[in-house]
């Protein structure tokens, strides 16, 4: 089963103007501060933990091979015409200390510690390749080359999701002069890359994306029943077309037809056409999919689309159904 991930959550935290972002909200997510987050911490951590891993293995070989070799240094038995020598202030230390050097508790402990400490060292190295991989896919994702129909940026992704995730909205542009934002009513969407080791199994990928896009349409292009399979085909074509390669693929395409009554008479008719789906990266290719998703959200905005892609009246023809 493919986790369900509410997408409509990534269009309820997008920026607005009555809703602005703080300063420092904006400072966390705009790309050259990344290096000030605090998950970089971690990597100082690590190299903290490593240089102590290491200072107590060696000090623990040069303690054991010193006392060694005092206990394999017996002196001299005194003759009955010599006194007995006087032994050194350091070899009496020694000596004294020894057995508690060679007391299996104290070895066992010592044992357990350096064996916790290579352990703990191995998570944190694997966290910091995990972020790695992550900050990699997000640079691939913002140098992605986006439709210039539309205004897009850099958006806070939604919380208790995961813990790495990269979100991105955009909103086709008006024309010249025109206000855009990434809520437009020409059309928008939003574009979720979630990254996840540990739901390997589950999504067959370390990452996976979640995208919705939406544009209003003309009833008559509403009303026609092949209108939601072509809005999937048109995906399924940006995915090939842009190289973008993937797994565990799903989603929905909606249609809604609605009509003003009353106070909201003067509104007539509307329809409008809404793509939500999701699927799992196998490559690293990561710019592809954005690509992909910008794509099929200026598709469903009208704007001329890539040749190859299937048309509404091509799939209707193809399969030979009345209107």
């Amino acid at each position: 089963m493919i986790r369900s991930i509410d997408v409509e959550s990534c269009r309820t935290i997008s920026p607005t103007r009555n809703n602005p972002i703080s300063s420092s909200k904006k400072k966390e997510y705009l790309p050259g501060r990344w290096a000030s987050s605090p998950r970089d911490s971690v990597s100082v951590c690590g190299a903290v933990l490593r240089f102590t891993l290491s200072t107590l293995t060696g000090a623990w070989m040069f303690v054991a091979g010193v006392t060694t070799r005092l206990a394999n240094t017996v002196p001299s038995a005194p003759t009955p015409s010599t006194p007995a020598p006087i032994t050194p202030p350091i070899i009496a230390t020694a000596r004294l200390i020894l057995p508690y050097f060679h007391s299996q508790s104290v070895a066992a402990w010592l044992h357990e510690t350096i064996n916790r400490l290579f352990t703990l060292s191995g998570v944190i190295s694997i966290h910091e390749s995990s972020h790695a991989e992550f900050n990699l896919a997000r640079e691939s994702i913002l140098q992605a080359k986006i439709r210039h129909e539309l205004l897009w940026q850099e958006i806070p992704s939604p919380e208790n999701v995961v813990n790495k995730s990269l979100a991105l909205g955009a909103g086709v542009k008006q024309g010249t002069g025109s206000e855009t934002s990434i809520d437009s009513p020409a059309g928008a969407g939003r574009f979720m890359l979630l990254h996840d080791p540990d739901s390997f199994e589950e999504w067959g990928s370390n990452f996976r994306v979640v995208c919705f896009a939406q544009a209003p349409l003309e009833v008559e292009i509403g009303l026609d029943p092949f209108i939601a399979d072509v809005t999937w085909a048109w995906l399924l074509d940006a995915l090939e077309a842009t190289g973008a390669s993937y797994t565990n693929i799903s989603g929905t395409a909606t249609k809604i037809i609605s009509e003003g009554f009353g106070g909201l008479a003067h509104q007539g008719k509307g329809s409008q056409l809404e793509l939500r789906a999701s699927w799992s990266p196998t490559g690293t290719q990561f710019a592809a999919h954005a690509e992909a998703w910008s794509e099929v959200l200026c598709s469903l905005a009208g704007f001329p689309q890539q040749e190859g892609t299937v048309s509404l009246d091509a799939f209707r023809n193809a399969h030979h159904r009345p209107q």
